[in-house]
């Protein structure tokens, strides 16, 4: 087996941007989509951002690893995160839109 390379420092600089430490993760809703994959909205704030993002994320259920055989729901790569404020414009531009196309069929 060849020798492994040693890191640069950019690639150093790399894995410790992405090792962020979850302060706090509040699950807003969840919604089961088939019997095995849960579609999970969540505020997520990192210790280093001042501002909370939104993760919106697929979970693929499985098995714990302990004896019990305990039903678990890991997440898989299929998702977003985005700024809690992004995701408020993005909604309220939806829900108005909606609502300008519901007033305008209204027959009154």
């Amino acid at each position: 087996m060849p020798p492994r390379k040693k890191k640069t420092e950019r690639q150093k600089a790399r894995n410790r941007v992405a090792k962020s430490h979850i302060v706090s993760e509040d699950t807003l809703r969840e919604i089961h989509l088939k019997g095995y994959c849960i579609v999970r909205l969540s505020r997520i704030r990192y210790d280093d951002n001042p501002n909370p993002m939104i993760d919106i994320r697929l979970f693929q259920r499985g098995w714990g690893s302990d004896d019990g055989g305990e039903e678990v729901y890991h997440p898989t790569k299929k998702g977003i995160q985005m700024l809690e404020s992004e995701f408020h414009k993005l909604v309220e531009a939806h829900f108005f839109e909606s609502l300008d196309a519901l007033i305008q069929k209204d027959p009154r």
